[in-house]
């Protein structure tokens, strides 16, 4: 099973998380923590970030974009944390070093990435993220992949088409479903 005490992020542990420090929420919008641009991810990682595991709260699309492309190349474990905005996690799949991704919370993105350049990637959890989990086909192109969560709603389930993409997933030891509900309740693959 996959060891994530080594990704564990304790409270005082300031340097691991991402989030806009300079802004200030606007009254009556949700949505208003999801500011993360480019300027303010390099503002942010000039305050001492750990290089290799980071929380990233609110990022827009370009800022995610950004972090990947400038910073994350060296990050072994990335939790997306209520990045509700984010439509695209491509990016996601231009960080070799990956070992672990933890997503919570999106809204907007429904699908997962393409996880083959992501050779060292052994772990991955999604968590509250209805679009992905319905159709998580993209979990085939991982080539080392061993442990598998999706969790639903805390108050309900969300649906996923079909169990079967897991059975296409050699690497796989541990797999979690959480208030999940398979469309097509068919479970072959625990046999192999």
């Amino acid at each position: 099973m996959f060891d994530y005490e080594q990704f564990f992020i304790h409270v005082d542990d300031r340097d691991k998380r991402l989030y806009n420090t300079r802004y200030k929420r606007k009254p009556n919008d949700p949505l208003s923590l999801t500011n993360l641009t480019p300027d303010d991810v390099d503002y942010e990682m000039q305050q001492g970030k750990n290089r290799e595991m980071i929380e990233i709260s609110g990022i827009t699309q370009e800022g995610f974009e950004h972090f990947c492309s400038v910073y994350g190349r060296t990050y072994r474990h990335i939790s997306l944390f209520k990045c509700q905005t984010l439509t695209d996690l491509s990016p996601l799949g231009n960080l070799p070093n990956l070992e672990y991704v933890d997503i919570y919370w999106n809204i907007r993105s429904d699908k997962l990435w393409d996880m083959s350049r992501n050779v060292g990637l052994k772990a991955l959890h999604i968590s509250d993220c209805k679009k992905m989990t319905y159709d998580p086909q993209l979990l085939v192109t991982a080539p080392a992949l061993e442990d598998i969560t999706f969790c639903g709603q805390a108050d309900g389930t969300y649906p996923m088409r079909s169990l079967e993409v897991f059975s296409r997933i050699t690497t796989l030891k541990n797999l979690s479903l959480w208030r999940i509900r398979p469309e097509d309740k068919a479970a072959y693959f625990l046999d192999t």
